[in-house]
């Protein structure tokens, strides 16, 4: 297969990284994309102070690339991307409805989920512009949905990285277990990440359009995908190879 897009890497001054490790540990949050989320929303309410080592363009360079940055495991199941659309709620204040992409001729059932139901909810006007989503895609039935987990909007401070959110948009990483593959598609088992003993609470297939080489059921790969109307293309695929004596370390503890 082809060569993975291109990571950007995001260097944090040592200062920043512990203000985040902090703040995630005393809000109970799980990754830096929630908590860099958790300090904007609060920011912009005014209930916290922004410390001076963070700047609009830091914090935006993070939200827009984290999602590829380097998984914190080998076999880290993943299923996420980058989405532009105008959001269309079922109803006013509503948590679930609609994403308009592609000028309108594609509506991509969503919900929102985690801070992003009160902060879009809070601001009925964001349901009339063009966005930038974070999302994480699911397929019950065969058909393309998403959960929208954070909005990125030309009136809040992390909108400075316009060329790199237009370089990634519709752009989703997808790491997971094969469960079949065939000339032209090929559908991958995502599964929440726990500790050795524990059963996870989320588990669910995507369905990739496309070839996915020499892949055979049971091994765990990681694919890139563009989002084609409502489908998922792979653009570029790699296994990954974990030693079998180092397997059952490779998930958290």
């Amino acid at each position: 297969m082809g060569e993975p897009p291109k990571k950007i890497s995001v260097s944090l001054k040592a200062e920043t990284l512990q203000i985040l490790e902090r703040i995630q540990n005393q809000q109970g949050l799980h990754t830096r994309t929630e908590t860099l989320a958790w300090l904007i929303h609060n920011w912009e309410s005014q209930q916290v102070p922004q410390p001076q080592c963070f700047d609009a363009y830091n914090l935006g360079e993070i939200l827009v690339n984290s999602f590829f940055q380097t998984p914190n495991f080998d076999t880290e199941y993943q299923a996420f991307g980058l989405i532009q659309g105008v959001w269309f709620p079922r109803a006013a204040g509503s948590t679930t409805g609609w994403l308009l992409c592609d000028s309108g001729c594609t509506q991509i059932e969503s919900s929102l989920i985690g801070d992003a139901k009160d902060f879009v909810r809070s601001r009925p006007y964001l349901s009339e512009s063009l966005n930038y989503y974070n999302v994480y895609p699911r397929q019950p039935d065969g058909k393309l949905t998403l959960q929208i987990s954070f909005l990125h909007n030309p009136d809040i401070t992390n909108f400075d990285l316009h060329p790199k959110m237009l370089t990634d948009c519709d752009r989703f990483r997808i790491r997971g277990d094969v469960v079949s593959v065939s000339d032209d598609s090929a559908v991958i088992h995502v599964s929440q990440n726990v500790k050795p003993g524990k059963t996870p609470n989320i588990k669910f297939d995507i369905e990739l359009s496309g070839n996915l080489g020499e892949a055979e059921p049971g091994q765990f790969w990681e694919v890139y995908a563009k989002r084609q109307r409502y489908q998922l293309e792979i653009e570029s695929a790699t296994r990954i190879t974990v030693p079998s004596a180092l397997a059952a370390m490779a998930r958290p503890r």
